[in-house]
């Protein structure tokens, strides 16, 4: 099977970087030729067998089966997930919107959309939306009969979360206050606080979400 080796501008430009020290403040064109051509072979072994390459250290990037490349000492070094040719060709897919089940779809549309300082798009036939010209996705409000809300952390045999929303702030102590005035309350449980830059706050329909100011860079496609 082929592969598709594609370069971020960044890697290039660290590349470019070391290529320039090497040939001219370490005054050896020579070196700086030889490490170009290790890592044109590297590209050329990536695009052909991929997989002999170790996963990312992060343990994140690895269960998203990122893999580690590297020169042999560790100079020039970047990480990517391996795809085949055909799905590179493929258009990725978009996220359209992000449904959430509720009791009262307009009263949490409401919420979400003074909290988040959105805009509701549409409302009725038991479905409310809001969006964002700076965010192209929907959030999507859904009343569904005998909803019941989530229990966090999780109970056995009681209604568990199936899934919470994580947004960024830069303040959180503001962002928190913020929420409580819009309808939020805080989670008694923390597994983080304050001091970890992440607090867990319930919806007014009960939905579990976390406010955080810690911003993982390394997780986001540049």
């Amino acid at each position: 099977m082929e592969y598709r080796v594609e370069v971020s501008e960044s890697a290039d430009r660290d590349l470019d970087a070391i290529l320039t020290y090497i040939a001219d403040e370490l005054a050896s064109p020579k070196a700086a030729s030889d490490f170009a051509d290790e890592i044109d072979a590297k590209y050329e072994m990536l695009e052909t067998h991929p997989l002999m390459f170790e996963l990312s250290r992060n343990e994140r990037l690895a269960k998203m089966g990122y893999r580690r490349f590297a020169d042999a000492g560790d100079v020039y070094m970047m990480e990517g997930l391996i795809m085949d040719s055909e799905s590179a060709k493929r258009k990725p897919m978009k996220i359209i919107g992000t449904a959430i089940d509720c009791e009262n779809e307009i009263a949490l549309a409401d919420f979400y959309a003074e909290m988040l300082g959105w805009t509701k798009t549409f409302s009725g036939n038991g479905f409310a939306v809001i969006s964002s010209a700076e965010y192209p996705s929907l959030l999507v409000f859904q009343a569904v009969e005998n909803y019941k809300k989530p229990v966090w952390p999780w109970e056995k045999d009681k209604q568990a979360q199936m899934m919470h929303f994580d947004f960024y702030v830069e303040n959180l102590e503001e962002a928190v206050e913020h929420a409580k005035a819009c309808g939020a309350t805080v989670s008694e449980v923390q597994y983080f606080g304050f001091e970890s830059g992440s607090i867990v706050m319930f919806d007014p329909a009960g939905h579990p979400f976390c406010l955080s100011n810690v911003w993982e860079d390394d997780l986001y496609i540049k």
